[in-house]
């Protein structure tokens, strides 16, 4: 059972990195109008929260990581689908700096900051935008519904941990 100081460990990093620094981020990058930054840096922090959802076995896998809180983030997400999200969004905009529209030579999307909706789609299935500010809301409901889950049951404290080890061994000493 893990004790006060690991459960302290678990929120501290929470507050500290997910609701201080990410939001942070996210939300001076909105504040900036700095649209493409703003997805880019949701894409990465969907597949970092992502990686606290899926089983020990699968963190690295990024795809996986970023599908796990994706899907958690609402009907609208989940009908257009993580992997179509993973292929269009994060990876169109890491490998060609847009977001893609649709399947190779079918254009690129738009992002948006504000909209009644965080996806627009067209009829013919392609997307059109992605809407930085409803992901920003809907993300900040997702991390803080994984945060209470993990708080909740002693595995989830302990998972929290072994993801929270691995991605600060990546810091310089």
């Amino acid at each position: 059972m893990p004790d006060r100081a690991e459960r302290d460990q678990v929120d501290d990093w929470f507050q500290e990195y997910v609701f201080g620094f990410m939001t942070n981020d996210i939300s001076g990058g909105i504040s900036a109008g700095t649209n493409f930054l703003v997805a880019l840096g949701l894409s990465t922090y969907t597949e970092i929260l992502g990686r606290f959802v899926v089983p020990d076995d699968e963190s690295e896998d990024h795809e996986k990581c970023f599908a796990a809180l994706w899907n958690r983030l609402g009907e609208a997400y989940r009908k257009f689908g993580a992997g179509r999200a993973y292929g269009l969004i994060r990876s169109g905009m890491v490998h060609y700096y847009f977001v893609q529209a649709g399947r190779a030579g079918t254009g690129v999307a738009g992002v948006a900051t504000r909209g009644a909706v965080p996806l627009v789609v067209t009829r013919d299935g392609h997307l059109r935008w992605v809407v930085v500010e409803q992901w920003f809301d809907d993300w900040k409901k997702a991390a803080r519904s994984v945060e209470t889950e993990l708080m909740s049951e002693d595995h989830g404290i302990r998972r929290a941990r072994n993801v929270i080890r691995t991605l600060m061994r990546l810091l310089p000493d």
